[in-house]
């Protein structure tokens, strides 16, 4: 213990900078983490109401069928419609597979969305677990 003590004090240019960047890092605003989550906890947030799931997929594939009362805001207008998605609400997002949803998670919360969730697997995991799906 000593031993560190020591070199503390003697390097003490070394050592300051390292206490700023540790209590910046402490104290950094970062911002909130998105859950991914699968179709059980996925049912979970919709049992218990107070959820919005968004369909970040285009319209070719949501023809083919989408999530029960997921609205549909594609990818590429996520930002746009930022202002008429309710934050005080759970927020479920889906698309094909996960991978753009992902995304649109990440934006939302770096907009300061709360309780963002994204579907593990997507649409497709939804489908293929046999899920109630509105064509």
């Amino acid at each position: 213990m000593n031993e560190i003590i020591t070199f503390l004090l003697d390097q003490w240019l070394l050592s300051g900078m390292l206490f700023v960047l540790i209590v910046l890092f402490i104290y950094s605003e970062k911002p909130k983490k998105y859950k991914i989550i699968d179709n059980n906890a996925a049912i979970t947030l919709m049992d218990n109401g107070n959820l919005i799931i968004i369909d970040v997929r285009e319209e070719k594939e949501r023809n083919t069928g989408f999530i029960n009362s997921a609205e549909h805001i594609t990818m590429s207008n996520i930002k746009d419609k930022m202002d008429v998605i309710n934050k005080n609400k759970n927020i479920l997002t889906y698309c094909k597979n996960g991978l753009r949803s992902k995304t649109a998670a990440e934006i939302l919360c770096k907009n300061k969305f709360e309780n963002v969730h994204n579907l593990k697997g997507g649409f497709e995991a939804w489908k293929e677990a046999g899920l109630p799906i509105t064509k």
